[in-house]
């Protein structure tokens, strides 16, 4: 930020930092835990393995890995990831038929530390969304036709579903 009278500059640009076949718009980014720092975080594509990156004052180093939940194994357009705003949770959408994973992130560590998989075994899904209420407590969840919302307090996520919109 010194360069250029305290606006600073661009010193490098249009880096590679990782060569792989990624799913589809489910890059996201969440807050590491000192408050600085970034994780930069994606699903490989027809794995169940994550692709983590830690941006900080020194660049992008990573990649970094992790085997976890389900195969991602989603090969359409307009699924979707997100964090909660706590950084504690994420959840994205992976294959067909439509499944929500549901990851609690350790945000100091940059590893997800469980994961839960919900089904709509009755539904047509596509062009799913998810999304956090403000205070991270509720997730919710488009189906393409169907909105749910689910309690992330609850001692069983899916089982605290309900359809709120239609």
């Amino acid at each position: 930020m010194s360069l250029d009278n305290g606006l600073g500059a661009v010193v490098s640009k249009n880096n590679l930092v990782h060569k792989d076949t990624f799913s589809a718009a489910m890059l996201t980014a969440v807050r590491h835990g000192n408050g600085r720092d970034w994780w930069l975080v994606t699903p490989e594509f027809d794995t169940g393995r994550y692709v983590f990156f830690k941006l900080d004052s020194q660049g992008v180093s990573g990649p970094y890995y992790q085997e976890v939940g389900a195969k991602n194994d989603s090969r359409w357009f307009g699924v979707q990831a997100v964090f909660s705003p706590s950084g504690k949770r994420y959840a994205n959408f992976i294959g067909y038929p439509g499944r929500l994973q549901v990851h609690n992130f350790d945000r100091c560590a940059g590893r997800f530390t469980s994961a839960t998989l919900i089904s709509f075994p009755e539904e047509e899904v596509f062009a799913c969304g998810v999304a956090f209420s403000p205070d991270s407590r509720y997730l919710y969840a488009t189906t393409g036709n169907n909105l749910y919302q689910f309690d992330m307090l609850a001692s069983n996520i899916d089982s605290s579903r309900v359809l709120v919109g239609e």
